[in-house]
């Protein structure tokens, strides 16, 4: 419906304007312009982040062209020893650990050392009481006393038997050849007193034969009773030595959980001495004669470790005190830890994601090990190692940074002693780098100045790099 003043009324719901045809054409050019202007803003916007991205990527590979020459130093080029090493930090263990459990369940009788005392490898570290087994031994052992009691009798009552049958045998014998006299003399009455004493002959020799039978049978079952208890008693013997529990190793006692009254639940396997991740530790011994380092490197970092190559182990607790060591593990496997860093947080909450994510951190276990620690050491202590990768004896060597890496060849800028006069960029053969120095072959000469710039990249670190040879 139409009002009188141009305005159409839609469902009472109020008046709305009707544009004009100009008004129309108006607004219509506007919207336009404004397309226009969000699209123009939209591509500056592009070109300014993308100039600032481009810019910042330029910077960074020619950050040695056009970086301030006063953020340079003039290092001079100089022939020695280069060292590259890795460094990591971690907990020191001893080089071997067990614990020492009872496999007889019951309370600790008694307790025969404590912590720090030196043992040596079969020496009792504590006893276990335990009245059930000592009450089935009891009963297993009287069982067996009455066993070999029984066989005694058993014996003893085949001896009598034997001798019986044997008299019934003679008087058997006597009875037989009478009858048979008697029977050849035709007297009859003589034949029939002859015949009565043979017939109970016959029947007590058949009865003393039959006793021999039945105590051999007691004798038999008695020494089955007899090899059965023994069995038995073999096993509770074999289970009553848990009661006494030695010392597996030579070693120091590290740790004592348990006291005189302690209740133990019976190891489940088939020795007292376990590893240090069993689930009851009631002595722990550590032969400390030697310590190992267990420290976490990256994976950048694992592929230029080897076995048997040195190390220097620094002590948080004890400093100026070192340890030579050795590398006597890397891990195969890796070992990954939840990490976020505030640049990965950013790039997430740029996306609109959650900045809370988390990145796995990809870590590798090495274990260098030392011998005779100092005695002031203690199984846990913080440590660091740092561990010789690479080594050359008698070359050129400059700052790691001083080193441009352009199109896989490796430059320096050779400049005067005061870095105020450049004698242009000229190209080295680089051997190795590392730790914050780069061992170069040729392409310099000792006593010629090369610029050294501070590393601006976030996330660098000397101990590495990728090694450019012709």
């Amino acid at each position: 419906m139409i009002s009188p003043d141009g305005t159409e009324d839609f469902l009472g719901e109020g008046i709305i304007p009707i544009p004009s045809a100009e008004e129309i054409r108006a607004r219509s050019k506007n919207k336009k312009n404004k397309k226009k202007r969000i699209i123009i803003g939209v591509v500056c916007g592009i070109l300014v982040v993308g100039g600032i991205a481009g810019a910042s990527a330029y910077a960074n590979a020619k950050k040695h062209n056009d970086a301030d020459d006063s953020l340079s130093e003039a290092i001079a080029v100089r022939r020695g020893n280069f060292s590259h090493t890795i460094e990591g930090k971690g907990k020191l263990r001893p080089i071997d650990s067990v614990v020492a459990n009872s496999e007889l369940g019951g309370t600790v009788k008694k307790l025969m050392v404590s912590e720090g005392q030196e043992v040596a490898k079969g020496d009792k570290l504590f006893t276990v009481k335990n009245v059930g087994i000592s009450d089935t031994r009891s009963s297993a052992a009287t069982a067996l006393s009455a066993a070999k009691s029984s066989l005694a009798e058993s014996n003893s009552a085949e001896h009598r038997a034997k001798s019986a049958a044997l008299s019934t045998k003679r008087s058997f014998s006597k009875a037989k050849s009478a009858l048979l006299r008697a029977d050849s003399s035709d007297d009859m009455e003589t034949i029939a007193s002859t015949m009565f004493v043979y017939q109970s002959a016959s029947a007590e020799y058949k009865t003393a034969v039959q006793g021999i039978a039945a105590v051999r049978a007691a004798r038999q079952t008695a020494q089955a009773e007899i090899a059965s208890t023994k069995k038995a008693l073999e096993k509770i013997d074999k289970q009553m030595k848990g009661a006494t529990v030695v010392s597996p190793i030579d070693g120091t006692v590290v740790a004592v959980n348990i006291k005189r009254g302690t209740a133990l639940v019976p190891s489940s396997g088939a020795s007292a001495a376990k590893s240090v991740a069993a689930e009851m530790s009631a002595v722990e011994i550590a032969n400390l004669s030697s310590m190992v380092l267990r420290m976490s490197v990256s994976e950048k970092d694992v592929v230029n470790i080897r076995e048997g190559q040195t190390a220097t182990v620094n002590f948080d607790a004890l400093p100026g005190v070192t340890a030579q060591a050795e590398v006597v593990r890397v891990a195969s496997r890796a070992t990954t830890s939840a990490n976020v860093g505030a640049s990965e947080s950013l790039a997430v909450a740029a996306t609109g994601g959650d900045a809370a994510v988390s990145t796995g951190v990809v870590k590798y276990e090495v274990d260098v090990r030392f011998d005779s620690p100092d005695p002031r050491l203690r199984y846990g202590m913080s440590a660091e190692a740092s561990i010789v990768v690479g080594a050359r004896k008698e070359v050129l060597l400059v700052p790691e940074s001083a080193i441009i890496q352009e199109g896989g060849r490796a430059y320096v800028e050779v400049t005067d002693k005061d870095g105020s006069k450049l004698d242009g960029r000229r190209e080295v053969k680089v051997l190795d780098l590392g730790s914050g120095e780069a061992a170069i072959e040729s392409g310099v000469r000792v006593g010629e100045y090369v610029s050294s710039y501070p590393d601006t990249s976030d996330g660098a670190s000397a101990e590495g790099g990728d090694v450019i040879a012709d």
